[in-house]
Formats: C-alpha cells, structure tokens, sequence
C-alpha cells in the first residue's frame, strides 16, 4: 500500500507543478536572450574555470545583479560585499604522452 501512497503523492505534486502562468513580456524575454547570447558567444571561449573569459562572465553577471539592485552576499573586498565568492580550485592536466586503454587495446587520441 505504502508504493500508492508515495506514487499518489508524486503524481500530485508533479501535477500541481503544472499550473500555468503567463508568459513574460516580448521585451523581457529579448533582454535575457541578449544575456545568454553574450554569456555563449565564441569570444567566450567555453568560460573554463579560471580563463579570463570566465571572469569576464562573472563580472557581466556581477554587473547583472547590480542593475537588477540585487544586494551583494558575496565576499567582502575593500569592506564591501560583492556578488562573487572566491574558493580554491585544483586543476589536473593528463600528460601528453598518456595512453587510455580499453579491453587491452590503446584509444587513440582525439
């Protein structure tokens, strides 16, 4: 019995998630398509952790929540606090002359 429980209440929430809402504005929806537009433009070359593409695009972000009069929880820097929280990172890197292996027979790189 305790299976119909847990799928009745699954099938309510999911359709109670359902309900419908208006669309947002023509103009709302251009602006955050010129957003994703510059965040995925090539000039950003993927944002890799710690490229300076990808603090440009955090910075544009950063610049977003400012406009948007978002309060900044992030780290504090000059007594402030900003919209970026900095944390370490380790990065690996697979040495050139590595070979991947499967079933006993060599893949060859890409």
């Amino acid at each position: 019995m305790r299976p119909h429980l847990h799928a009745s209440l699954l099938l309510t929430t999911s359709v109670l998630a359902q309900v419908p809402i208006d669309p947002p504005p023509d103009a709302q929806v251009d602006e955050l398509m010129q957003i994703v537009d510059h965040l995925a433009a090539d000039e950003m070359r993927g944002r890799a952790t710690g490229s300076p593409e990808q603090i440009a695009a955090s910075n544009f972000v950063a610049q977003q929540f400012a406009t948007l009069g978002l309060d900044p929880i992030g780290d504090a820097q000059d007594g402030r606090r900003t919209w970026l929280q900095w944390f370490p990172v380790e990065q690996l890197a697979v040495a050139p002359q590595s070979k991947f292996v499967v079933d006993g027979r060599p893949v060859p790189n890409q």
